[in-house]
């Protein structure tokens, strides 16, 4: 499973993981019309390749989505959203938009995950390190604090026995998580 599969990073990560044996990938992201370019890409590398469109920030989404998946080996969790602006001064609507795909997005996977018996041998979640380097954060207060709660939750799930793994990733060369952001 990779969420934010028709984003950036999430379509990237899909096309290195295609190219590796014939993996079954169910790519996830808001936007109810499929990246078909991406999955005949998919396709074309050796991959199983489906979409399906869920919003990790609506309960009912996600346990649709977990509930129609095959048995995993992985959750790559790529999905979020990233605007420029410090906590102090962006608005409370955007603010919020920019924390729920990777808390309450996060959370609600979890738990569906377990309701549903899916138990992967490892679930990555993509931070960032505006999560722990100052300056960044300051530019970026939402991004970053969405994602200090994301390497939070990882570390916590890891204690309590589960796969989690959090990845705190610097700049891209191209447009990276910015890429895609309404669809991710």
């Amino acid at each position: 499973l990779v969420t934010g599969g028709a984003g950036a990073l999430g379509s990237a990560l899909a096309r290195d993981l295609a190219g590796r044996g014939r993996p079954v990938l169910v790519l996830t992201g808001r936007s109810v019309r499929p990246p078909r370019a991406l999955l005949e890409e998919l396709t074309a590398l050796g991959a199983d390749a489906r979409y399906v469109a869920a919003d990790l920030t609506v309960p009912d989404q996600v346990e649709r989505l977990v509930a129609g998946l095959p048995p995993l080996d992985a959750v790559f969790h790529a999905a979020g959203i990233v605007r420029p602006g410090s906590l102090r001064g962006t608005d409370v609507a955007d603010t919020l938009d920019v924390l729920a795909a990777k808390t309450a997005g996060t959370v609600l996977l979890a738990e569906a995950l377990g309701r549903h018996g899916r138990r992967p041998g490892l679930c990555v979640a993509f931070s960032s390190v505006a999560s722990v380097l100052p300056g960044l954060a300051g530019a970026l207060g939402a991004y970053a604090a969405a994602n200090a709660f994301l390497d939070a939750f990882a570390g916590a799930e890891r204690r309590a026995g589960r796969p989690w793994l959090s990845v705190n990733l610097g700049p891209f060369a191209g447009p990276g998580m910015a890429a895609g952001a309404a669809d991710a």
